[in-house]
């Protein structure tokens, strides 16, 4: 493992860090299990208003994912690289 993955949501950081991008998307969606099953019921299927289901932007590691819950929430997931010495 050369890298994790940490969850920054409107500035507050998830206290794990996660082995892989889809493991972290899944940590967000869980966190959020309520609105989006919520949305997903109102979109027949398809998130309406929120944005989550995104790939992973590999060239900067940074992923803004969106989700409304009546707020915004802003959630980037960054790849940080781990180092060894």
């Amino acid at each position: 493992m050369n890298a994790v993955y940490i969850i920054n949501e409107n500035g507050q950081v998830y206290p794990l860090a996660y082995i892989s991008f889809a493991s972290a998307v899944e940590a967000v969606k869980e966190s959020h299990k309520k609105t989006l099953d919520m949305e997903l019921n109102e979109g027949h299927g398809k998130y309406v208003s929120s944005e989550i289901d995104v790939p992973e932007n590999k060239l900067t590691g940074k992923t803004l994912l969106y989700i409304y819950n009546g707020t915004h929430l802003l959630i980037q997931i960054c790849k940080l690289p781990i180092l060894s010495f």
